[in-house]
């Protein structure tokens, strides 16, 4: 059970840079008022650029995320006014990474709508927050949700990143040659790749927490072959392994693979040798 729950900790803690554990109860809303369904309406866009080779499922998905982070700031709104935050320690941006966590998607329409010679891509999401749902976030076990947080934290400013990234290519696209192009339009690929690759990982999370381990496994599989180079997943990959199905040489084989890309996450290596001491 020690060696479960430890790997369990480990895969919240997946995206991590850090495995220090903040001091408990000094950031986290301290009660909620009263029991209450919060309906939240929001759109996200994105823009397809002109002439890049973009995949239009990719976009997509991309106006899904912003319309999820525009959802995420009413319900931080709402989590606020409806808290009371402990000593005063809550910062806006660490209750905006809670928000997100609580939300539960209904309904999430992508329409594609023009605009000159530009695709737009328009999410219009429908979420809603209970807070009981609320509660039960804040009474799990506290390692395992800070850790949680801090991964949701990082997987949406790489998320930014590649979005931003992605600005940059189709800017750069509008004014170079066409061989230049041609390694734009590489990059542009290689820049869904990894977006995709990031959502798959984000599924098999998903699964992984409601038990359903096969499912999970294959949302990895499939984030790894869309970026063979994805630490994350290969560790994601491995907790399940062992954690699931009980498979320590699969499991063994992934924290070497993470370890390999990534040797400086210490969480990985803690595996493997939770890993080795099991098998032994």
């Amino acid at each position: 059970m020690l060696l479960k729950k430890k790997l369990a900790v480990a895969v919240l803690g997946a995206l991590m840079f850090s495995p220090a554990i903040l001091p408990p109860n000094n950031f986290f809303p301290a009660s909620i008022v009263c029991a209450e369904v919060k309906t939240i309406e929001a759109d996200g866009y994105y823009i397809m650029g002109d002439g890049t080779e973009e995949n239009q499922g990719v976009a997509k998905e991309r106006a899904r995320e912003d319309a999820k982070r525009a959802a995420s700031e009413q319900a931080c709104t709402f989590i606020e006014s409806i808290s009371e935050i402990k000593n005063g320690n809550l910062t806006r941006d660490e209750i905006r990474t809670f928000s997100a966590t609580v939300l539960e998607i209904i309904n999430a329409p992508v329409k594609i709508e023009s605009n000159g010679d530009s695709m737009v891509f328009h999410c219009h999401i429908t979420a809603k927050v209970d807070t009981n749902n609320v509660m039960e976030k804040l009474q799990q076990d506290r390692q395992q949700l800070e850790e949680f947080l801090r991964q949701t934290k990082e997987l949406s400013d790489k998320m930014e990143k590649l979005n931003a990234e992605m600005q940059a290519l189709q800017e750069k696209y509008k004014t170079a040659s066409q061989f230049e192009r041609d390694k734009i339009n590489v990059e542009v690929k290689r820049n869904e790749n990894d977006f995709s690759a990031i959502q798959w990982n984000e599924k098999g999370r998903n699964y992984d927490a409601l038990g359903e381990y096969y499912k999970a496994i294959e949302c990895f599989n499939k984030s790894i072959e869309l970026n063979p180079k994805y630490d994350v997943a290969w560790n994601n990959l491995g907790c399940t392994y062992l954690i699931g199905l009980g498979n320590a040489k699969k499991a063994l084989k992934c924290f070497n693979k993470a370890i390999k890309l990534n040797p400086h996450q210490g969480n990985y290596k803690e595996n493997r040798n939770l890993v080795l001491a099991e098998m032994k």
